[in-house]
């Protein structure tokens, strides 16, 4: 596990997360779509969001190929299905939200609506329109390989489809990112 790429999204330092790639996308239109000011966008280390994103959270988007990805470390703002229909309006959405009480959701959404939604440790069917290949993707994985971890396996096969990984030095350094303010279920940008 050590070499693999995705090993810090099961490290004991992030607790929680969501990482959403949308395809077609460049950063600048996410956070805009998420309704951020594109003239107050900033570039921010893990550490200064950390920093300064308390008690709020910071999302921070970068590119992987044709895709833009988004990671929230605290999976508040972004992982809400009215988020992902809305990013995923007029394009495709992949998303993996690692929660803080070890559950852990895949979604797939397309042009603004649910495909899939799934827990990769879970065997039960999997909700949306469907089909439902990253949940049978992840299934299979997991019968093959059982020592890795359902979230990871997920990972890698959202990797396979968008074309790359986000590694620990991804994160690390600076993204263009912006601030959210959490009340509850809603939130709005601030600063």
């Amino acid at each position: 596990m050590i070499d693999d790429p995705w090993a810090w999204a099961v490290d004991g330092r992030r607790v929680s997360f969501c990482l959403t790639f949308i395809s077609g996308r460049d950063p600048a239109q996410v956070i805009t779509t998420l309704g951020g000011d594109p003239d107050r966008l900033t570039l921010y280390t893990e550490l200064e969001a950390y920093q300064q994103g308390r008690p709020n959270t910071i999302i921070r988007c970068g590119t992987v190929g044709t895709w833009t990805f988004c990671y929230e470390d605290s999976a508040g703002a972004t992982a809400t299905p009215a988020t992902a229909a809305r990013l995923s309006e007029g394009t495709e959405l992949l998303q993996v939200i690692k929660g803080g009480d070890g559950t852990n959701v895949i979604v797939h959404a397309r042009n603004g609506r649910r495909v899939e939604w799934t827990e990769p440790l879970r065997s039960f069917q999997p909700s949306g329109k469907g089909p439902h290949p990253l949940h049978s993707a992840v299934q299979a994985q997991m019968r093959r390989e059982p020592e890795v971890l359902g979230l990871v396996a997920a990972l890698h096969l959202i990797a396979d489809y968008v074309g790359g990984h986000i590694t620990e030095a991804d994160l690390e350094g600076p993204l263009l990112g912006v601030v959210v303010s959490l009340t509850g279920l809603e939130w709005q940008l601030c600063g």
